[in-house]
């Protein structure tokens, strides 16, 4: 039977897939999809985040109390180093945007206390360009909450955090206007810390503790359960949709379910060959993450200035298509790029230590 050790190291394998797997489905929930089913694909094409955040909770921690501590400082590191380097480019490119195309100054508009309440409190975006930053900025807050937790030492109540974390997701999302819940003038809380972060980072938390079962279980069972999951969302969706009772898409127990059922499938990955998408797809992933958003604005901007445009109608239409594949092709060439600096570097050092100067031997070569 694998152990927890063991896909630590091999991690790769069936995560890394599923990194890279999930990217297109990221880009169709941001920035929609083509044709009459567009928005249905849009809609159960949110699986995919909180399938993003299980994985961001399984390989949370280490075994003993200071690797915790330990992995969740790394986490909140690196997650604050994105999010701020995003909220920066966000916010200059949209001042710039309402500013130039529409005569708007936006800063007075950022500064009231309701945005600011909506950006950093609800992790809402309100502007044009930079709706995918709330998944850093959750997952930056969720290192935050649950390094508090194992401080003062509550983390080891996880179990009973995440069932409230989840029926507040599901009371205060999808379901908000059944239950009529009206807070500050908010009819629903929209996806983020509150209610797609946690609950399903501490998910992730729990299939590590749980590893062994997920590995009894047949594969074909989590597909299963992964098609059902969209299936349940679809007639959530409908059946609040008609009643007209449906507060919002983002936080469905079907789309949960499917969560679940792919991450469980991807964790089960563990001895096949190694590729180029489980070497490479966590970086790749994090890349067209980072570029989605400004090849989003660049697509669809001019799009709607040059509406008479037939290249930019077909941008528009297919943005979330296209947005993925020109992502795709740059973190390649960034890949490329990256590599031939790194093998540069590594050559240099080996020269460098045997002795050897190669730029003195090149120029004398020339």
């Amino acid at each position: 039977m694998k152990s927890t050790d063991y896909y630590d190291e091999r991690r790769g394998i069936g995560a890394d897939k599923l990194k890279i797997a999930l990217m297109p489905f990221v880009c169709f929930a941001a920035f929609g999809f083509p044709s009459a089913i567009g928005s249905y694909v849009k809609v159960l094409s949110g699986f995919a985040a909180p399938a993003f955040f299980i994985l961001c909770g399984f390989f949370m921690f280490e075994s003993d109390e200071a690797g915790k501590l330990s992995a969740m400082k790394r986490g909140m590191k690196r997650s604050a180093v994105k999010f701020a380097i995003l909220f920066v480019l966000f916010l200059a490119v949209n001042a710039a945007y309402y500013f130039f195309i529409n005569g708007i100054n936006v800063v007075p508009t950022l500064l009231t206390k309701r945005k600011l309440f909506e950006i950093f409190v609800l992790t809402y975006w309100p502007f044009d360009m930079g709706i995918t930053i709330w998944f850093i900025q959750s997952l930056l807050y969720a290192y935050i909450f649950f390094f508090i937790l194992q401080k003062i030492k509550l983390f080891k109540y996880y179990k009973i955090i995440m069932a409230v974390f989840i029926i507040g997701s599901i009371a205060l999302g999808e379901f908000a206007a059944v239950l009529h819940f009206n807070f500050l003038g908010y009819n629903y809380i929209p996806v983020g810390f509150f209610t797609i972060a946690v609950p399903f980072m501490l998910i992730g938390v729990l299939m590590r503790e749980k590893i062994k079962i997920i590995f009894r279980i047949h594969p074909l069972i989590y597909i299963f359960a992964f098609i059902a999951g969209l299936a349940i969302a679809f007639f959530e969706m409908e059946m609040l949709g008609r009643l007209e009772l449906l507060a919002n898409t983002g936080q469905s127990i079907g789309l949960g379910i499917s969560a679940i059922a792919v991450c469980c499938f991807a964790l089960q990955n563990t001895d096949s060959n190694q590729t180029f998408f489980s070497a490479h797809g966590s970086n790749y992933a994090k890349r067209i993450y980072m570029l989605c958003e400004p090849v989003a604005f660049a697509l669809i901007v001019p799009a709607q200035l040059f509406v008479s445009a037939k290249i930019f109608v077909v941008a528009k239409e297919f943005s979330g298509v296209l947005i993925f594949a020109i992502c795709f092709a740059l973190a390649v060439i960034i890949g490329f790029i990256k590599s031939l600096i790194i093998g540069r570097k590594r050559l240099g050092k080996s020269q460098s230590e045997d002795g050897t100067d190669g730029g003195t031997e090149n120029e004398t070569q020339v």
